[in-house]
């Protein structure tokens, strides 16, 4: 049996006062056998040595991302006793987020590459993938994955490699992010270490039987129109329709931003691999002068799209749709959720209002912890009843123990 502690701090300056607001909201003499810590924070709370702190204080490996904001909450009796008074939990962007794992019969073993490289991060990524398999006794049944914000390379092309080294396995995870959007502040993180470009990992055998969300856009916000991938390489699309996605985006009405000869548009492309899967929402990140363009996840020649639209009420209905999943069965122990980060920028003014959602669907019901995604990993279920693992983008994701 799997079991989930939440615990969350605000304290940014004080190391002692931080650690000890953590450890008052896990029960660590109720722990069993093995254990693991996932952590989400705002990157100051490396700076401060918070981080290294924590690692040092907990019987356990800890492994997580930065992120641009956060929320968590505990259930109803977190500590098996009376209702505590805050297990609604919390949210903002200067926070620490620490879920814990913990179970007699379900083995962790946590890994952190070495720095991610446009033409060897397959072999990195295989050298932290083999050591953490060759500590548990047997295959992984689920693994977690904190990748780093990069621009060098596809991180698609990171959850593909790591998807054929665990020959399909579930991979659930997030890109690190940061509230300054840019990388410089991004980091995943081991133990204490924070890493720049490095993968994190967390590889769990045993039976744990999650179950995955994804919730994207609201149908009534995707185009009806549907467009034909008609050359490609990998991410890359060269031709839609037999024309450029430049030409394509153009008689659509749509014009990228251009910014140093590269082209970006804000839509997500709702793309259908033809498996019976839900549409897994992308991004295109580069649009070339020569009317190519480099998306978050693969194209393949003959896979359709329909490009979406995001605003205010799609995202707090997908973010509702999705949190109603997650209580339906009345079997939930705990969920990790990841949100696009695009969708906390989108709400601006109100950024909150996603988390607040979030809180009042799952506050003092079950312990969850959420936080903002560079891009949310997560398996779709095909008609065959096998989960496919996927990049998203502008999407809700979640594992439900």
């Amino acid at each position: 049996m799997l079991k989930i502690y939440t615990a969350y701090t605000t304290e940014l300056d004080d190391v002692d006062g931080a650690l000890a607001e953590i450890i008052a909201r896990i029960d660590l003499n109720g722990l069993a056998k093995n254990s693991v810590g996932l952590i989400s924070c705002y990157s100051e709370f490396i700076d401060t040595g918070i981080i290294a702190a924590l690692s040092e204080k907990l019987p356990f490996d800890i492994i997580g991302a930065t992120t641009m904001a956060s929320s968590s909450g505990r259930g109803p009796h977190p500590l098996g006793s009376v209702e505590a008074p805050d297990s609604a939990g919390n949210y903002g962007m200067y926070s620490l987020g620490l879920t814990v794992l913990t179970s007699d019969d379900t083995c962790f073993q946590t890994a952190i590459s070495a720095p991610l490289t446009p033409g060897g991060y397959e072999e990195s990524l295989s050298t932290a993938y083999h050591d953490a398999l060759g500590k548990l006794p047997g295959d992984p049944s689920l693994i977690f994955a904190f990748l780093p914000l990069v621009s060098d390379f596809s991180t698609s092309g990171v959850v593909e490699s790591l998807n054929v080294l665990c020959k399909g396995v579930p991979i659930f995870g997030t890109v690190s992010g940061d509230v300054t959007l840019t990388q410089e502040n991004c980091y995943t993180l081991r133990n204490g270490q924070g890493e720049k470009r490095a993968a994190a990992l967390l590889l769990i055998h045993g039976a744990v039987n999650p179950r995955f969300i994804v919730s994207s856009l609201p149908d009534k916000n995707i185009g009806r129109q549907k467009a034909v991938v008609t050359e490609s390489e990998g991410c890359l699309v060269k031709k839609v329709n037999g024309v450029t996605l430049l030409e394509y985006l153009k008689d659509m009405g749509i014009v990228p931003r251009i910014s140093s000869g590269i082209g970006t548009v804000k839509e997500p492309f709702m793309v259908d691999y033809g498996n019976g899967s839900k549409r897994v929402a992308l991004r295109a990140h580069n649009i070339l002068e020569n009317g190519d363009a480099l998306f978050s996840g693969p194209m393949p020649q003959g896979v359709t799209f329909s490009i979406g639209q995001v605003d205010r009420d799609g995202i707090i209905g997908t973010a509702q749709e999705a949190l109603h999943k997650i209580l339906e069965d009345g079997d939930a122990q705990g969920a990790v959720i990841f949100t696009c980060m695009s969708r906390y920028i989108m709400l601006t003014p109100n950024k909150d209002d996603e988390m607040k959602t979030i809180q009042e669907y799952l506050g003092g019901k079950i312990p969850y912890a959420h936080s903002y995604s560079g891009g949310e990993i997560c398996p779709v279920y095909g008609e065959d009843g096998k989960t496919y693992n996927h990049l998203h983008g502008y999407s809700f994701v979640a594992c439900v123990f």
